[in-house]
């Protein structure tokens, strides 16, 4: 992260939340995942796909189904699991935090974003 931020995040637990669509549009080929934001089923049988009103079988076969979700409301909190000198110029950053109790930031993190309060209806 850039430095300016690292006292803020260490002293106070500030943490940067950016929603889906904005890192979607960030990513580029190396860090970017196509189905970001999509949900794949692939059931382990054939997939029957049938007329309701008759119940005639229109097709069957090897098929999924794919969800996606309006990125807009996914708020995202980037992380590495790697400490490598690159991430410091993708991420025009000049600062890296590690973190030595994941369990315990994961549970500060899940206070955190109890106490927000959401601009969109659910």
């Amino acid at each position: 992260m850039p430095s300016k931020y690292a006292d803020g995040f260490v002293k106070k637990g500030d943490l940067l939340f950016r929603n889906l669509s904005y890192f979607r549009q960030y990513e580029d080929n190396r860090r970017g995942d196509p189905l970001e934001g999509f949900h794949r089923d692939n059931p382990d049988n054939d997939i029957t796909v049938s007329d309701p009103k008759t119940g005639r079988v229109l097709s069957k076969g090897d098929y999924s189904f794919l969800n996606s979700t309006n990125t807009d409301l996914i708020n995202v909190f980037c992380l590495s699991t790697q400490h490598d000198s690159k991430l410091y110029e993708e991420f025009d950053s000049d600062c890296c935090i590690e973190i030595l109790d994941p369990n315990e930031f994961i549970k500060k993190t899940k206070i955190a974003v109890k106490k927000l309060i959401s601009a969109h209806k659910t």
